[in-house]
């Protein structure tokens, strides 16, 4: 499973990261490999608490094309919960 960050860079100094479909999940960095490397650690972060919450429905990733948007993988251990929540949530 893959969700897509946008990066961008910022005052020619840092890399904002944001990802679109999940509110709050963001992060910077001051090169655009440790951007890269953010967005993994704050994808995996914000989608672990949220399958711990219950809550809201975890939204389903949107492919992005923009040269903005780099895709960032859901490590399995993710990916099990995630699969986990949405067969509860369809029962």
């Amino acid at each position: 499973m893959i969700y897509y960050a946008k990066i961008k860079k910022v005052d020619n100094q840092s890399y904002f990261v944001d990802f679109p479909e999940l509110s709050g999940c963001m992060s910077w960095a001051e090169t655009l490999p440790q951007a890269k490397k953010m967005a993994h650690d704050a994808l995996n972060c914000w989608l672990s608490e949220r399958c711990k919450g219950g809550g809201d429905p975890i939204p389903r990733p949107v492919r992005r094309r923009s040269k903005d948007y780099y895709p960032i993988e859901v490590t399995p251990q993710n990916i099990r919960k995630i699969r986990q929540i949405t067969r509860q949530c369809a029962s």
